[in-house]
C-alpha cells in the first residue's frame, strides 16, 4: 500500500481509508515468525520463493486466509499451484 502511495498510484487519504477499513474489519494480530519457519522453508524450496514472502504465505496457509500483496511477480509465480488460493493481488481486492 505504501509503495502505491510513494509511486503516486494512490492518494494518501485513500490509503488511510483502506488501512482503517482493514483494521476495523479484522483487527491485526502479531504472530511470531518462529511458528511458521519450517513451513516457510518448505514453501520457499518448493516454489522457489524468498524466505520473507514464504513466511507470509505459511501464515496464510496456517490461518486459512488470503495474503493480499502488491507483488505481481509473487502472484504470477504461484498461479496454477496449490498456493494460488492463498494469495491475491491488491488490485483484485474490493474494498
Amino acid at each position: 500500500l505504501l509503495k502505491k502511495v510513494y509511486r503516486e498510484e494512490f492518494n494518501p487519504e485513500i490509503a488511510r481509508e483502506i488501512v482503517e477499513t482493514f483494521v476495523t474489519a479484522k483487527p491485526v494480530q502479531m504472530q511470531p515468525s518462529s511458528l511458521y519457519l519450517k513451513a516457510a522453508f518448505e514453501i520457499a524450496i518448493r516454489f522457489h520463493q524468498k524466505a520473507y514472502d514464504s513466511l507470509y504465505l505459511a501464515l496464510a496457509v496456517a490461518e486459512d486466509c488470503v495474503l493480499v500483496t502488491d507483488d505481481r511477480r509473487l502472484v504470477k509465480a504461484l498461479q496454477g499451484t496449490v498456493m494460488e488460493s492463498y494469495i491475491v493481488h491488491l488490485d483484485n481486492v474490493c474494498l
